[in-house]
């Protein structure tokens, strides 16, 4: 049993600036309990901004960059359809948002390598088009 706090300080990559951190107490992992979220509109040829989808989550529990890190150093928690076959995907962390040092703001993302077969951290400015293979991860309502 794992317990993620997402009331704690978020990791702050170099040269990015914190903007805003959703806290949300104390969380027990279970991937059961979590889904991925797209919106109608990033199903859409040509996506739907970054900005647009954050407006779209508000008020839903979305999940910030702790659950990232802490399924970056546990992989056997993250969940299968995180793994797709297609690039990417992105899984999109919106409960915390930066600034990059050119101003643009961004969240981070989890990213499944396909050809290393590894995890990794990245980042998705909120200025560009998101589709299909940008879901963002939620708690399942």
């Amino acid at each position: 049993m794992y317990f993620i706090d997402l009331d704690a300080n978020p990791f702050i990559p170099p040269r990015f600036e914190l903007v805003e951190h959703k806290r949300g107490g104390r969380l027990e992992w279970d991937a059961t309990k979590v889904a991925l979220y797209l919106s109608r509109r990033q199903l859409l040829k040509g996506g739907a901004s970054g900005h647009e989808l954050c407006k779209e989550l508000e008020g839903k529990p979305a999940l910030n960059a702790n659950v990232l890190d802490f399924l970056l150093a546990h992989h056997e928690c993250i969940p299968q359809e995180c793994k797709r076959d297609s690039f990417g995907p992105h899984v999109l962390f919106r409960g915390t948002t930066y600034r990059w040092p050119s101003g643009e703001l961004c969240v981070r993302a989890l990213i499944y390598d396909h050809g290393t077969h590894e995890w990794y951290w990245g980042a998705i400015g909120l200025d560009q088009y998101l589709n299909d293979d940008n879901p963002s991860l939620i708690l399942a309502t």
